[in-house]
């Protein structure tokens, strides 16, 4: 269910990977892929963890928060779940 009123509107997805990487590839594609789009962002490092095994960890996530990026972002994508595409396309036409 969305509820408006209730929450921000905002896109976030998240990556993790090993802490030897030194700069992230999939991180850094992405920032390419949104600023030739014309979308603004904000990457930031969350964490930094050991797994069950003692691999070290960092997690980043990626930030879209203007309503312009977000409108820009949903006509790109298309969710595989019929109902989960249908909320967020409710969700990105809710934005005024």
């Amino acid at each position: 269910m969305f509820y408006p009123h209730k929450y921000r509107r905002e896109v976030v997805w998240r990556r993790s990977f090993n802490k030897n990487l030194q700069i992230p590839n999939l991180i850094e594609d992405e920032k390419k892929i949104l600023t030739n789009l014309g979308i603004s962002f904000d990457v930031r490092l969350i964490s930094k963890y050991s797994t069950k095994k003692g691999i070290q960890k960092v997690r980043y996530h990626v930030r879209l928060a203007c309503k312009q990026n977000i409108k820009n972002l949903a006509k790109l994508i298309n969710i595989p779940s019929k109902r989960k595409n249908e909320l967020f396309l409710k969700m990105v036409d809710s934005i005024k």
